[in-house]
């Protein structure tokens, strides 16, 4: 079965792969420089007559290029001669090969013409007949000064404003109903009537003004006149088995550059786009190189039977970047052009955990040198890695949309990403909020009264096999709650037996959990790894200001519990890094909103990266947009604010709002270059899906819903509606201040795509706020009704002369914001004084423990 949870990936065909561009016996005679049929453009007297460069052989209609699936694009469309000097206008030879001037949307001085032609193959899976249904027909032609803007994102252009300084038009010819060859092609183009009279085989031009891409794209709608909100792309094209074009590129400006001609729209390439071959018959291949993923038993580095696939696997391939996953049976491939690369494997994060790369040794990859465009293979370029044999357990939890009064449903998804079976009392504990109620579920369950959670046993979970639980649920019709974040916590027992020791973690594990105790927001740092060796700082944030900084030091299975008292309404967290190269997670936080409505704040994840752990929230609302796209943390502000290091989890919801069912549903979403395609996991959706991944660059997820049988909003609005959620990490090395945009494109069967809204999140280190938090108070034995010590500090804040009470004897530590200590000394019971005028104005922290506890104080010093 193909689905996201048995982590069946479907590899399609990369974007960022070059089409073959091979010698072509030439099929027609091009016009000689000097003579009068060769001028640069297609009015003669606005042209100059050439006579320095021969033409090239793809640059007249007659030898035009054939283009073939299911590689993407052309990289420098316009070839420069060899020796030609800067500023040289290429040879279009013209005159005889475009239709009259009058006939089409050119103007003067176009040059450097190439020509393309390609006819319309039946999509996957999709009728075969000539004249059936085929997709839509999508290009861009993207200037390399447009690819070379550091603000020219494609995600986001659609034609609103320019970019760069070229301006390319183009002709598109169906030349279907007269292709006996090249001669009769381009004859019926050269005397083919006015674009949009009857006859004309014109069936799409485009001359705008305005420089940067163009081509046929959504939501084009430009016109022979260029007319239309997106100018410079018209609307993609209906085509069918069969059909035959011809594409002409021409270069208004003076700058003749190449161009990226990509004929998958770019940013769109989902099923419904055209597939193409060679009308010649003769479809090209690009130049190949493959390799298989295998599990390491004899150190040969060659894949033999008694060495299974490691599959799922990410390989990346530079320059380009190109990306892709391997396949089940463990082998990848990749097409790119002439060049040099090099090829390696990228362990996603926890599969990095439990196998090592043997070869080749060190970690290194497969350098590849092609000296051609296409035709060759470069093969036996295999990963072979150590894998331990033990069982990995991760989970994932997502739900639909929360509306009062209505149902919803939550998937979980529990695996088992490693190499052997789970025992056989694996369980998946679901503990719902206040206002949610579970109503049915997929797999039997028991209600726990002690952890208020719903059990599924769900019995040993075989290596590299998943259990998906479907549930209902409702949510209450309570009045109040619109507005308000209800969470979700799930875990899945037993721990995990892989040893995944990191080089260079001291093995120190820290866990943060928290009660509400009188409406005091009560926390537990607990150390359940090897001692700590050293003091770390804990914060404590306050509706998401950094409020106030404390200290912890724990041995191995010591905890400290303490509270936090404010005045301050919002959610109250404690936060706390773990040790570097954690080989699971970067932080421990808990939160709680003892005295706030809404038990999350936006700043940061609510989950803190334990694959057997998560934390799901959702808003509940009364209306919504039916498909849009959603990310947690959201951020705080229109910056969308969020702590840096953290990762995303990105949810797009869908809806069929049309009037009949759908069949397939396709999500194609282009991930922002600050993330991290090593760090995508997958983690739970509505539906079976298949899961491609592509891109030059960027890299490119695409969902694709196969039969998904999706009802239509108004026979069924529940079953109309479905979802995906994945979980991906911002590089570490980002500055701060870095803002990560992502945006997704819905298509439902060859409906026009959706495009949801664009989330922005800004990477954010918040900022030290004094005088939110009145004491951190540290109960020593973890015993609430334990009398701790009675400190007070007077006048605070003052000039940096302090008066210190204690009611037993204490050593007292004074500390700046960041963790240094300042003075150490022990005091007896009673009054003391503190001098702190030595060390300037700003805030400071009086540490103090004692017998029965510790208390940390703000000390402002003005």
């Amino acid at each position: 079965m193909h689905s996201s949870f048995t982590r069946l990936l479907f590899f399609t065909a990369f974007l960022g792969f070059s089409f073959s561009i091979r010698a072509q016996v030439s099929t027609c005679l091009a016009p000689l420089p000097g003579t009068p049929n060769c001028y640069q453009t297609s009015r003669p007297n606005n042209g100059n007559v050439l006579n320095n460069w021969s033409p090239l052989p793809h640059q007249d209609c007659c030898n035009a290029i054939g283009v073939t699936n299911p590689l993407s694009n052309i990289n420098n469309g316009v070839v420069i001669p060899t020796g030609a000097s800067t500023g040289t206008l290429f040879p279009g030879c013209v005159k005889d090969e475009l239709p009259n001037d009058l006939n089409t949307c050119f103007s003067n001085n176009e040059k450097a013409t190439v020509w393309y032609k390609f006819q319309v193959a039946p999509l996957p899976g999709g009728p075969t007949a000539n004249g059936s249904p085929a997709g839509k027909l999508r290009f861009k032609i993207v200037p390399m000064d447009a690819l070379d803007d550091p603000d020219y994102d494609p995600a986001t252009d659609y034609g609103a404003v320019g970019y760069g300084n070229t301006d390319f038009d183009f002709l598109l010819f169906d030349v279907s109903q007269t292709y006996y060859g090249p001669t009769g092609a381009c004859a019926s183009i050269k005397n083919s009537p006015a674009y949009g009279m009857s006859n004309s085989v014109i069936v799409r031009c485009n001359w705008t003004g305005t420089r940067g891409p163009t081509g046929l794209f959504e939501p084009g709608t430009g016109t022979e006149g260029a007319v239309g909100p997106a100018v410079r792309f018209n609307k993609p094209l209906d085509v069918k088995v069969g059909q035959i074009f011809y594409l002409a590129i021409d270069n208004f400006s003076v700058n003749v550059q190449g161009y990226l001609l990509d004929f998958r729209g770019l940013e769109a390439p989902d099923d419904s786009t055209a597939q193409l071959y060679s009308p010649d018959g003769n479809p090209e291949n690009s130049n190949l190189i493959t390799g298989t993923v295998f599990k390491n038993a004899n150190n040969d580095c060659v894949p033999d039977a008694n060495e299974p696939p490691a599959k799922y696997r990410v390989i990346k391939a530079e320059p380009g970047p190109f990306y892709g996953f391997n396949r089940t049976d463990g082998t990848y491939t990749l097409y790119p052009g002439a060049g040099t690369y090099l090829v390696k494997q990228m362990p996603t994060q926890f599969a990095g955990l439990i196998e090592s790369q043997v070869c080749p040794a060190n970690n290194a990859g497969h350098t590849v040198q092609f000296t051609a465009a296409a035709g060759d293979t470069s093969a036996g370029n295999h990963f072979a890695n150590n894998i331990q044999e033990c069982h990995f357990l991760t989970l994932g939890v997502s739900s639909a949309r929360r509306r009062r009064c209505f149902q919803s449903s939550t998937t979980i998804n529990a695996c088992n990403i490693g190499f052997a079976a789970s025992p056989a009392n694996t369980t998946v504990h679901v503990r719902y909020p206040a206002h949610i109620q579970l109503l049915s579920a997929s797999v039997p369950y028991l209600y726990n009264p002690s952890d208020s959670s719903y059990v599924f046993q769900t019995g040993s979970l075989a290596a590299n096999a998943c259990l998906i639980i479907h549930t209902v649920d409702s949510v209450l019709c309570v009045n109040g709650i619109t507005g308000t974040t209800e969470c979700l916590k799930a875990w899945i027992t037993p721990a995990n037996n892989c040893d995944v020791q990191s080089a260079g973690w001291d093995g120190t594990d820290l866990h943060v959990s928290n009660i509400c105790n009188a409406a005091l927001p009560t926390f537990k740092i607990k150390n359940t790894g090897a001692s700590m060796t050293q003091v770390r700082p804990y914060k404590v944030f306050v509706n998401g200001v950094f409020s106030n900084t404390s200290y912890v030091s724990l041995l191995g299975g010591d905890s400290t519990l303490f509270q936090v008292n404010t005045t301050q309404a919002g959610p109250v967290r404690v936060e706390i890094a773990q040790s570097a190269h954690h080989p699971l997670t970067t932080f421990s936080a808990a939160e709680t909103g003892c005295n706030a409505a809404s038990p999350i704040t936006t700043l940061f994840s609510t989950s803190d990266e334990d694959p057997t752990e998560v934390i799901s929230c959702g808003v509940i609302r009364d209306s919504f947009d039916p498909n849009e796209k959603l990310v947690s943390p959201s951020g705080s502000g229109p910056q969308g604010l969020v702590a840096p290091g953290r990762p995303f989890e990105y949810q797009i919801h869908f809806q069929n709002t049309g009037n009949d069912l759908a069949y397939r549903v396709v999500l194609v979403d282009t991930l922002d270059q600050d993330l991290d395609l090593s760090t995508l996991e997958e983690v739970a959706s509505s539906h079976s899906y298949e899961l491609s991944v592509s891109g030059r660059g960027r890299p490119v997820l695409k969902f694709t819903f196969h039969n998904i049988m999706l009802a239509d909003s108004t026979t069924s609005p529940m079953a109309s509606t479905g979802f995906v959620t994945y979980r991906i990490r911002p590089y570490d090395t980002l500055a701060l201040g870095t803002q990560i945009h992502n945006r997704a494109h819905i298509y439902f069967d060859f409906n026009d795509p959706i495009h949801t809204n664009t989330t922005l999140n800004t990477l954010h280190d918040p900022v030290f706020t004094p005088g939110l938090v009145d004491t951190v108070l540290v109960l020593a034995n973890s015993a609430l009704v334990r009398k701790p010590n009675d400190i007070s500090v007077f006048p605070n804040p003052n000039t940096g002369l302090f008066q210190f009470r204690t009611s037993e004897s204490s050593t007292i530590r004074i500390l700046t914001v960041t963790g240094q200590e300042l003075l150490r000394r022990k005091v007896t019971e009673g009054e003391q004084a503190v001098d702190m005028r030595a060390y300037g104005k700003g805030i400071y922290i009086l540490d103090c423990t004692s017998a029965s506890g510790r208390n940390t104080v703000k000390l402002v010093v003005q």
